[in-house]
């Protein structure tokens, strides 16, 4: 965000995207975003957490949050919403069934829909790309589950 939106810049302040500088931005970020034992177990938690290393940054974000989807068009709207003002849509999930999602957060950085009219999301997961069905992570029973993304209000 902080790349590619005017007005974020103060949030990365790396000249690139290597190893190094992006270890050293998560070093900074990790004093606001630290996990306790569940890690961090909530939307409103990340919200609070992530608006906080915003500010000390000199940077005001809101967020836009979505718990508990019940069908696919209503995520797949709040993601493409997402995307489309170049926000990154953020994903938790507890007790998936599937492995790489489960109690674990990722980040979606796209969206699309196979020939098929299987809904999928690609996501970056511990720094690698990688693509789930949108439609079995709602049609899947977990205790929660959400999506929310970061804008800066006008």
């Amino acid at each position: 965000m902080a790349m590619y939106r005017k007005g974020l810049e103060d949030i990365y302040r790396y000249p690139g995207l290597s190893r190094v500088e992006f270890t050293r931005f998560i070093d900074e970020i990790y004093r606001y975003v630290k996990p306790n034992i569940f890690g961090i177990p909530s939307l409103g938690k990340l919200n609070k957490r992530l608006k906080s290393f915003a500010k000390s940054k000199g940077v005001i974000l809101d967020a836009k949050s979505l718990s508990m989807p019940k069908d696919v068009d209503t995520a797949i709207n709040f993601i493409k919403e997402g995307l489309m003002i170049d926000s990154p849509v953020l994903m938790l999930t507890w007790n998936s069934k599937i492995k790489n999602l489960r109690y674990h957060w990722v980040t979606i950085t796209g969206y699309v829909k196979d020939l098929e009219g299987i809904n999928y999301i690609i996501t970056s997961n511990w720094g690698q790309k990688e693509m789930f069905s949108l439609d079995n992570w709602i049609k899947e029973k977990n205790l929660y589950r959400g999506l929310i993304y970061f804008y800066q209000p006008i």
